[in-house]
């Protein structure tokens, strides 16, 4: 009898590890397309709460009087060189340099591609926007994603038809989340970004 228990328990245990392994497969592939998300659009577009948003800096968008200020929509053509040693403070949109500290490193070949001194996304003061990885999985290799034409535009990566100002229930749901504050973005132009 004794024998029998153990052997329901072990069953009950691998059941219940492998329920938690296919939950965290599907937290971290919401987790990517967040990050994609992220990668593009992070404060490009001005928020609709202006200087009343409660969430301030940890805002999804950016704000009037922020410190960072307004990030340039990504741009990329297949003969540029993105200057990531080089700043710059002009108003030419198809300048190859950053012009803050935002555009540097959210750009898409710098995002994800460095490691955070914080292992753990909680314990980082940045947290889900933080232009670091935490763990492996969230490690990018933007020359590989380019070679193997994984990159040719936000809403194929994300996998789904997106229009302007359309965000991914995934990320509606984590914002959401986030105070009830809505960060769907309606100015949002995709068509704008220049593809491969």
């Amino acid at each position: 009898m004794p024998e029998e228990n153990s052997v329901s328990n072990r069953s009950r245990g691998s059941r219940s590890r492998s329920r938690s392994a296919s939950s965290s497969d599907g937290s971290e592939k919401n987790l990517k397309k967040i990050f994609s998300y992220i990668k593009w659009v992070y404060k490009v577009n001005q928020c609709k709460n202006g200087d009343n948003c409660l969430m301030k800096e940890n805002c999804f968008n950016c704000h009037p009087n922020e410190k960072e200020g307004r990030r340039r929509q990504p741009l990329f053509k297949k003969e540029w060189n993105y200057d990531v040693k080089k700043s710059c403070d002009c108003t030419n949109k198809e300048c190859k340099k950053w012009h803050n500290e935002i555009e540097k490193n959210y750009h898409p070949l710098r995002y994800k591609t460095k490691q955070c001194d914080h292992k753990n996304m909680k314990e980082c003061e940045k947290g889900i926007y933080c232009w670091m990885y935490h763990h492996r999985w969230e490690e990018r290799n933007p020359k590989k994603e380019i070679e193997e034409h994984k990159w040719i535009s936000l809403d194929k990566e994300i996998g789904k038809e997106l229009k302007p100002g359309d965000c991914p229930n995934e990320v509606k749901e984590w914002f959401q989340k986030m105070k009830g504050h809505d960060h769907s973005n309606k100015s949002l132009e995709f068509d704008s970004l220049v593809h491969f």
